[in-house]
């Protein structure tokens, strides 16, 4: 899912394989309008995985935390880069994406050091 209609063309060309075989998709949409509970007999049914690897971007993170429900599997990214002006929403360490994100069971939690910053990696139920 991505709000720039762009993504779309390059989602679907680096996931040729599953788009083919029905496993992936890409979705132009506002990830804050989206209904993450939707129940399997929608259309679509519910993700049984939401990954987000940009919540340093997210300047409504708390608002978009809020709409993913109780006991949703997530994978979440964020980093400590404060000088890109894009980071709206960085964290400064590990326990601060942790409280950022509270997920009621952590499988991984972990940083990453790179040359200009930290990258926090957390997967878990909420």
């Amino acid at each position: 899912v991505d709000i720039d209609p762009r993504c779309a063309p390059v989602a679907l060309s680096l996931n040729a394989t599953h788009a083919q075989a029905g496993r992936f998709t890409a979705r132009t949409a506002d990830m804050l309008e989206i209904d993450y509970d939707r129940k399997p007999a929608t259309a679509g049914g519910a993700p049984n995985l939401v990954i987000n690897t940009s919540c340093e971007h997210l300047d409504a993170f708390g608002q978009w935390y809020d709409r993913i429900p109780a006991g949703q599997l997530l994978v979440l990214q964020s980093n400590d880069y404060y000088a890109c002006r894009e980071h709206v929403n960085c964290v400064p360490d590990l326990a601060a994406f942790r409280a950022q994100a509270p997920m009621r069971e952590v499988l991984f939690a972990a940083e990453r050091l790179l040359r200009r910053y930290v990258r926090f990696m957390l997967i878990g139920r909420k």
